[in-house]
């Protein structure tokens, strides 16, 4: 953990290409990396999923990813985790759709607003798959209201437009909390 804050005290260098990257805090990383591998901490959730975290915050996600691939048990800490850091590196719409409908499998219907809303913040336009993955999470969390307010949201001047799996999932909302 020490290197994670050291890696938000030091500038961000630019890399050939076009990412930043944290050189210092990386090269004391993977001295820690190499301690937890000589004595077979790496395979510890905490220990594994601080390494991907240290990486992914030095700008290196193709060795937190490589990390986490090695860990023997990646549950949704560990993923949450992975997930976290590609969109803290990417910011791209394919990066929160997957945080949104991850938290949405989970049932954490407030975590998917707040997703929702710091994807717009960091001024990434929604897409068709965002609003299946909200409008299904309102549905599993018995939202009638709020996941007819998002399906009402879609604009298709945005492009935006409405497919069979919003009017599936507009369906699947309604019926499922109209039930006796």
């Amino acid at each position: 953990m020490a290197c994670v804050h050291l890696s938000a005290s030091e500038p961000p260098v630019p890399r050939e290409d076009g990412k930043i990257g944290r050189i210092q805090s990386l090269e004391k990383g993977m001295e820690i990396h190499s301690l937890a591998a000589k004595f077979g901490r790496c395979e510890h959730r905490f220990v594994g999923s601080s390494l991907v975290d240290m990486y992914a915050k030095c700008g290196d996600m193709v060795k937190a990813r490589a990390v986490f691939k090695r860990m023997p048990r990646r549950d949704v800490v560990v993923w949450t985790n992975l997930i976290q850091r590609y969109i803290d590196n990417v910011r791209d719409i394919v990066a929160w759709n997957a945080l949104i409908t991850g938290f949405g499998q989970q049932g954490d219907t407030s975590r998917v607003f707040q997703a929702f809303r710091e994807r717009r913040e960091d001024g990434v336009r929604a897409n068709a798959i965002t609003f299946v993955s909200v409008i299904t999470a309102c549905s599993h969390g018995g939202l009638v209201e709020r996941g007819r307010e998002f399906f009402q949201a879609m604009d298709p001047d945005s492009g935006i437009v409405c497919g069979i799996h919003h009017y599936s999932s507009l369906v699947d909302l309604v019926t499922e909390w109209k039930r006796p």
